[in-house]
């Protein structure tokens, strides 16, 4: 499961958990797009090293809308606990 990153584990994976997508441009790393949404119906295949799941997509933002600390991840899935907020203005 090498796209977990951090504090990440399989054990954390729930259904309809708030997630935060966000696209990265694969020559430059350079942000692309970001979502709002959710995640479930997971599917952990530890033979295959992989997860497969749906989701459920509610808003589009700016990249320019993320805290700077998202603009350094790297390609992975991380889980921040607590409550992310985000201040966007039409």
């Amino acid at each position: 499961m090498g796209m977990l990153k951090g504090k990440m584990s399989t054990e954390k994976i729930r259904d309809h958990t708030p997630t935060l997508f966000i696209k990265l441009n694969e020559r430059t790393g350079e942000i692309e797009g970001v979502w709002e949404g959710e995640t479930y119906d997971f599917r952990i295949e530890h033979d295959r090293d992989r997860i497969s799941f749906r989701v459920k997509i509610y808003n589009e933002l700016q990249p320019e809308d993320l805290p700077l600390k998202y603009h350094r991840y790297r390609e992975g899935w991380y889980i921040e606990e607590g409550v992310i907020t985000f201040d966007v203005f039409d």
